[in-house]
């Protein structure tokens, strides 16, 4: 008995996870090409891109899904953004930092930067 209630909450747990897939993927496109012709129409698939639509090349084995870079996406290589923390904690640990005055708002805080030169 137990068995076959976990078999249909299986069931109805497979079906909702196809179904919220359907739904949010309703008004999305996606296309899938060669590597070849997306080189031979690159402007034509990086403006759909742009627009939205979702794209796929392929290439032998292999598939790449080309987005558009948004604000939040980081252009830093692993080594550079370590090479930075590196360098923020040597600061810190040379002194080189800037500590609010009790009751300083942020703003000032950064107003008071500026002022300084430190920005």
């Amino acid at each position: 008995m137990a068995c076959t209630k976990l078999v249909h909450l299986y069931c109805f747990f497979t079906i909702f996870v196809y179904l919220c897939n359907v739904i949010t993927k309703k008004n999305k496109t996606m296309i899938t090409v060669s590597s070849r012709e997306f080189r031979s129409k690159q402007k034509s698939y990086l403006d759909q891109v742009a627009q939205g639509i979702e794209l796929l090349v392929t290439r032998k084995n292999e598939s790449f899904k080309v987005i558009k870079v948004t604000e939040d996406d980081t252009l830093m290589s692993k080594e550079a953004f370590f090479a930075r923390i590196e360098r923020a904690i040597a600061d810190v640990k040379e002194g080189k930092t800037y500590t609010m005055k009790p009751n300083e708002s942020l703003d000032d805080f950064l107003n008071r930067m500026e002022v300084e030169g430190h920005v």
